[in-house]
């Protein structure tokens, strides 16, 4: 067999004939000489909830052990704890669009100020100060700020003028303290603080100024003739800035790609297929981005809002690839669910722009917030290059981690439900993690509870009760479902296969049974039939967990564990024509838990004269691809 390239970045550019390849939810690594693959394909992060705003967040800044985020018009901070407080300070004057922060650290070195701009004022929040005084409105309609060495520094909104404040004083601005970014008559767009010097970024140019005992000043040849085409598109890492840039052309601002600062210059470090993408977004100033850094990776994540798309840049290798939230379908190219981002206690927060949430982001994740992540892999083009004529492809093998898939999803003491009884009905009080959903009274046959798991393909499910009642009573099963989500309140939601009603027909429920007084001893599990893998939806929540009340009631607290074993699949399709339409799907299995020799093979994939194959994961697991293997004549 031979080796086929499927390791790298993604660079559909303006002809799929001349590249079709994609990178959506991988990130290529570069391993040591010494492995058995010199490079490899990783799953991207996922995330899971953490806390919920109640409105959408438009900025986060952890300053002095908090979360300060602003959203809507108003100003809160959360603690690790995840306790929020009450507003700090007067409405703002906007409540929406991007808000970004400063600070100035804490004393006794530090001014003890949070800094804020949302593009109409800035506003000042002194952390020591009293409740009356606290909170100060400046008018300056800034868009940016930032800190340097003893003063923060903002743009005034328009023009190439920009201020900043007195010393270690974020709510004093002297009229008087401005400068101008002048050597071109383009307007200035940002400030931003790189190294201890003053990036002034413009339309198509971009200046840079150094502090001094009265103010600002330039560098001598501090003058770039690249702008900026996204205010908020800059960010910091490895050592260096990154934004989304604009060239000057005959005096005017024309897009150049993404840009990464090489000393008092810049380099294009988009390639040529991406910049084509981008051009074709029909907005690019409402860019944003976020830096951050994970297992030695440092990534510049850049988002285009109305394009919905999200290119991720990793530093580390030189190479780009996408990152998509699954909506409908698996192989749609979304953005990135995350807005605004914060490193806090160590670990990597984003807001959720769908919703209020604040959800942490860790490659320890293996879904957003439940829903799937659908990590898809677009290769080279397969073809004779000496007759351009029809190959026979008899077989192709994936070598990709296997094995990875999780028998066991407990949740011990996440999932209680309590018991109580008045002598004429019971009582059920449900909660999830510590949150009450349900505390009412029931009939015989309400729904109390449903499967509480991520995505999954389950083809058993086990679970058991704690402190059985000793007078009897049972649960009663009425159907499966694999797949199920939550909104922000917890709420579950369910999706059922579309053939269910074949597998467990609504009219013949299972029932398992607990009867001491007939005999039945207390089992540790109830275990009901496999079923076969299921790999497709519906949106028909007909079946669900339900409960007879007959003599079930106590006072005891029951805790509910699940035992799951399920076959993750990768979806193997092709296109014979460039990458224009593709086939269906056909899965192999990566293996269940411990089948770590599962080979992934495809066999008997036909006749091509330009083949281009694509590779699908969404099962929640940890997924490396390594290389593929091809045989063909």
């Amino acid at each position: 067999m031979s080796k086929l390239d499927i390791i790298g970045p993604g660079y559909e550019g303006r002809s799929k004939n001349l590249n079709a390849s994609t990178c959506i939810n991988f990130f290529p690594e570069i391993e040591t000489a010494d492995s058995k693959s010199v490079s490899a394909l990783i799953g991207t992060p996922g995330t899971e909830y953490w806390a919920n705003a109640n409105t959408d967040i438009r900025g986060m800044h952890a300053f002095n052990n908090l979360i300060y985020y602003v959203a809507g018009n108003k100003l809160y901070s959360i603690d690790v704890s995840k306790n929020i407080s009450t507003q700090l300070g007067e409405d703002l004057n906007t409540s929406i669009g991007r808000v970004v922060f400063a600070n100035n650290g804490v004393s006794p070195t530090g001014g003890d100020d949070l800094i804020f701009a949302d593009g109409a004022k800035l506003y000042n929040y002194n952390i020591t100060s009293t409740a009356s005084t606290a909170f100060t409105s400046i008018d300056i309609a800034a868009s940016t700020v930032c800190f340097i060495g003893t003063r923060f520094v903002a743009d005034i909104g328009s023009g190439g003028r920009f201020r900043w404040s007195n010393v270690n004083d974020g709510s004093t601005w002297d009229e008087l303290d401005f400068a101008t970014a002048e050597s071109s008559p383009d307007g200035l767009l940002s400030v931003f603080n790189n190294h201890g010097e003053l990036w002034l970024h413009g339309d198509y140019t971009t200046e840079i100024f150094y502090q001094t005992s009265s103010g600002f000043t330039r560098v001598s040849g501090g003058v770039i003739d690249f702008g900026c085409a996204a205010k908020h598109s800059i960010s910091q890492l490895n050592n260096t800035i990154i934004w989304l840039g604009n060239k000057r052309n005959n005096n005017q601002p024309g897009f150049a790609g993404v840009l990464m600062a090489s000393g008092y210059n810049a380099q294009v470090i988009s390639t040529p297929a991406i910049n084509y993408q981008i051009s074709q977004y029909s907005v690019i100033d409402d860019a944003f981005s976020y830096s951050y850094m994970e297992e030695g990776h440092e990534f510049y994540v850049l988002t285009f809002p109305t394009a919905n798309k999200t290119w991720v840049y990793d530093t580390t290798v030189g190479l780009w690839h996408q990152r998509s939230t699954y909506s409908d379908d698996p192989y749609k190219i979304n953005r990135h669910l995350s807005d605004s981002y914060v490193k806090f206690q160590g670990k990597h927060y984003v807001s959720d722009y769908r919703n209020a949430n604040i959800l942490e982001m860790s490659m320890d994740y293996l879904t957003d917030n439940g829903d799937p992540i659908a990590s898809l892999r677009s290769g080279i083009h397969l073809f004779d290059p000496n007759s351009l004529e029809n190959i026979f492809i008899s077989k192709l093998q994936l070598d990709c981690e296997v094995g990875l898939s999780t028998d066991y999803y407990d949740i011990t003491n996440a999932y209680n439900i309590y018991t109580t009884n008045d002598s004429s009905s019971t009582n059920v009080v449900m909660e999830i993690n510590g949150l009450e959903v349900i505390n009412t009274y029931l009939s015989e046959g309400d729904v109390i509870f449903s499967n509480p798991l991520p995505l999954i393909f389950m083809t058993c499910l086990n679970f058991g009760l704690n402190n059985w009642p000793t007078d009897g009573g049972y649960w009663e099963c009425s159907g499966w479902t694999d797949r199920v989500t939550y909104n922000a309140n917890n709420t579950i939601t369910l999706q059922l296969p579309t053939h269910t009603a074949t597998i467990i027909p609504h009219n013949a429920p299972i029932t398992a049974v607990m009867d001491p007084a007939n005999g039945v001893t207390n089992p540790s599990n109830l275990s009901f039939p496999q079923y076969p893998e299921i790999n497709t939806y519906s949106d028909n929540p007909d079946y669900s967990f339900t409960v007879s009340l007959d003599g079930f009631y106590s006072d005891n607290v029951s805790t509910i564990n699940y035992k799951i074993s399920f076959d993750p699949k990768v979806v193997l399709s092709w296109s014979d024509n460039g990458g224009h339409t593709w086939s269906g799907g056909v899965e192999a299995s990566l293996g269940k838990i411990g089948e770590y020799k599962k080979r992934v093979i495809w066999r008997r994939l036909g006749y091509s004269k330009n083949r281009v194959f694509r590779f699908l994961i969404s099962d929640p697991i940890k997924k490396v691809i390594n290389a593929q293997y091809i045989e063909a004549m």
